[in-house]
């Protein structure tokens, strides 16, 4: 089967990104034939060129037409749809939030798949896309990297902070609980001394890791106990008897609803139970196998593409949709698009307002050009 990957970047190792490396690598060592599209290159293609896995930051690079698209990323997942018009996509949301996850819409993008229910909910409620064209697939470990520690101790000693968030709130509250309970505290991720491409060389190293999402779930794997924290707020110790639960949430933002707090922290930090981490990691190794997750996709891809070959392609249909896309490029669905993601990212107000006047400087130079 070939397979076209779509990512925005991979020059970063965020979930997204990570979630494409592992699924090329994945495909390849089944005996398929991914190519992975991405404007813009970096580290994380160079590691996936080393092992033979074509990347390319153009389409017309790509000659032979792709089986199916599977797209991560609203802009490049609808630039593939356009370029490959008699293919089948799937969208995958990564985020329940983000600009850049806003599900595209295109006659020739067939399915919708969600990491969560948080996500799915974007899709539906958000998106107005039916639920028979949705389904959740979450996350998971490529086992084989992450080998399992030795028994953790019965008190912790060694905490990490394995994280992407620069969040200053979070890490005072951490800091200041892993000092009031005598925790070493190490970090990593963009939190830290950087992002890495082998945590399964460190994760083993610590008892308590404080992560969300894929990271949390790769610290569980390696038989760490984790709590769930981010930039978006504090959940909870995971434990055995809310794990399932907290999978549903693919533990992330909708998992984080209480204040970066030093206090709760440390109650979250006095609920470690050396015992009740290990039956997390059995439940995460048995359920959360990436090769479980490979076999979900590979179920929906052929279903996808039976299903397409005996649908007729319309070709108007299709530059009808290329018309509707490109009119929410007017000018004010960027203006809005942008304002969202700073005002997100900026934090406090003189910031955004002073990025988007940045913004607006840019469009107007660029109106002017065309």
């Amino acid at each position: 089967m070939h397979v076209l990957l779509t990512v925005r970047t991979l020059n970063d190792r965020s979930g997204a990104i990570t979630y494409t490396r592992d699924l090329a690598l994945g495909l390849m060592r089944h005996g398929h034939h991914p190519v992975v599209y991405s404007p813009v290159h970096g580290t994380v293609a160079e590691e996936l060129k080393q092992a033979t896995i074509p990347c390319v930051t153009r389409l017309d690079q790509v000659a032979r037409t792709p089986d199916i698209i599977h797209g991560q990323h609203h802009i490049e997942t609808m630039v593939a749809a356009l370029h490959f018009p008699t293919t089948p996509a799937l969208f995958v949301c990564h985020d329940s939030v983000a600009w850049h996850d806003e599900p595209p819409l295109h006659p020739t993008i067939v399915h919708y798949v969600a990491v969560d229910e948080t996500c799915r909910a974007r899709l539906i409620q958000g998106s107005g896309i039916a639920p028979d064209k949705t389904s959740v697939i979450g996350n998971a470990v490529e086992l084989s990297r992450f080998p399992r520690r030795s028994p953790l101790p019965e008190r912790p000693k060694r905490a990490l902070l394995f994280s992407n968030s620069r969040n200053v709130d979070q890490l005072a509250a951490i800091q200041q609980a892993c000092a009031a309970m005598n925790l070493q505290l190490d970090r990593l991720g963009k939190a830290g001394s950087g992002q890495v491409s082998d945590p399964e060389h460190f994760l083993g190293n610590y008892d308590l890791v404080f992560a969300k999402g894929r990271a949390a779930m790769e610290a569980a794997a390696a038989g760490c106990a984790v709590i769930l924290i981010d930039f978006a707020g504090l959940g909870e110790m995971v434990r055995m008897d809310r794990v399932e639960a907290l999978r549903r949430a693919n533990f992330g933002y909708r998992t984080l609803t209480r204040p970066h707090d030093a206090n709760l922290l440390q109650e979250e930090i006095s609920r470690y139970d050396a015992r009740d981490a290990a039956r997390v990691t059995d439940w995460v190794r048995r359920s959360l196998d990436s090769e479980l997750l490979f076999a979900e996709l590979m179920e929906l891809y052929e279903q996808l593409i039976a299903d397409y070959c005996n649908r007729p392609v319309d070709p108007v249909e299709i530059g009808r949709s290329a018309s509707r896309y490109l009119s929410q490029w007017s000018y004010n669905r960027r203006f809005e698009w942008e304002q969202g993601v700073f005002r997100f990212r900026g934090g406090a107000e003189w910031i955004w307002r002073l990025q988007l006047i940045v913004i607006r400087c840019i469009l107007r130079r660029r109106s002017l050009h065309d």
